[in-house]
């Protein structure tokens, strides 16, 4: 909300730096929070739901920001309405969540004492024969689990791969309507015309989410995933048919945003441990310099000529 009062560029980096620090940790979170309230091969579908409220918010922010920079007086401008506007239902949302959601399953308030023990016992038999088993509500983080996420270089490698599946996330829901733009759209039009491949990105990744939990299976739905991004961008970077590229953006964004979720929910499900989880998903969050590594790939210089 702040953002609709600034005056300069010193207090736009300020404001910029403070929400990427409280924002950092929000996804990450959010992930080990569903993984220590389902069963692993229930959870995918949920945090495919989760992650995929961006592709919704980006849908949304298109046609809502269409809306609010209509209005526009000589006291207040529509950028400033879209911030003040879409600031102060997050800032609602976070107060109410804060007292919706419980701690765990066994301080569940909307779930009778007899659903609230068969979720409990759903996730002890999904723990059945790990260390944890019988130690369902403890999230407690020891020195341990940092060691055990050092030295499994393995769960590392997967973070690695997580930054280059969550790049092409963050430029495309950065940058999609300056790539439309130069597909021959141009303002609002443009804005416009990047929803219905956020649309398609969504159904998409709920999808394949779905069949990944269904079939108890996580590698070949995330490659499989990102093999139609990586077709989606081969056609729209070789392709001189605007019509193609743009059609083949969809096919991208229903490709795209599969890999970051299920890479999630691989890893916590590999890692019974809470405590280890809850450190390996901190560290997956390191794959937000992707965000600096699309920027820096997408520059003035590379645009068509």
């Amino acid at each position: 909300m702040c953002h609709a009062v600034i005056r300069g560029s010193g207090t736009l980096i300020a404001l910029r730096l403070l929400i990427g620090a409280a924002e950092s940790g929000f996804t990450q979170i959010g992930m080990f929070y569903m993984s220590t309230l389902y069963p692993k091969y229930d959870v995918g579908v949920r945090v495919g739901m989760f992650t995929g409220m961006y592709s919704v918010a980006r849908t949304f922010a298109g046609v809502l920001a269409y809306g609010l920079l209509k209005i526009s007086s000589p006291s207040i401008h529509g950028w400033q309405v879209v911030f003040l506007f879409e600031g102060a239902i997050t800032v609602f949302l976070g107060i109410l969540t804060f007292f919706i959601l419980p701690k765990n399953l066994s301080t569940a308030w909307f779930l009778t004492a007899e659903e609230r023990a068969h979720a409990i016992r759903r996730m002890e038999i999904d723990l059945a024969g790990t260390q944890e088993e019988g130690d369902i509500g403890s999230t407690s983080v020891v020195k341990r689990d940092f060691i055990d996420v050092a030295k499994d270089w393995k769960k590392l490698l997967v973070v690695v791969c997580n930054i280059t599946t969550v790049l092409p996330v963050t430029a495309f829901t950065t940058f999609l309507p300056l790539i439309v733009q130069g597909m021959g759209y141009s303002g609002i039009q443009a804005t416009l015309m990047s929803v219905p491949p956020f649309v398609v990105g969504t159904v998409g990744l709920l999808v394949i989410v779905w069949l990944s939990d269904h079939f108890k299976e996580r590698s070949m739905h995330t490659v499989g995933g990102m093999c139609l991004g990586i077709i989606g961008c081969i056609v729209m970077a070789t392709s001189i048919n605007t019509q193609l590229r743009y059609g083949f953006a969809h096919v991208c964004m229903a490709g795209v945003f599969v890999g970051g979720p299920l890479l999630a929910v691989w890893l916590a499900g590999n890692t019974p441990w809470k405590g280890t989880r809850s450190v390996m998903m901190g560290i997956i969050g390191w794959s937000n310099i992707a965000g600096v590594i699309a920027r820096q790939i997408f520059k003035s210089k590379y645009a068509p000529r």
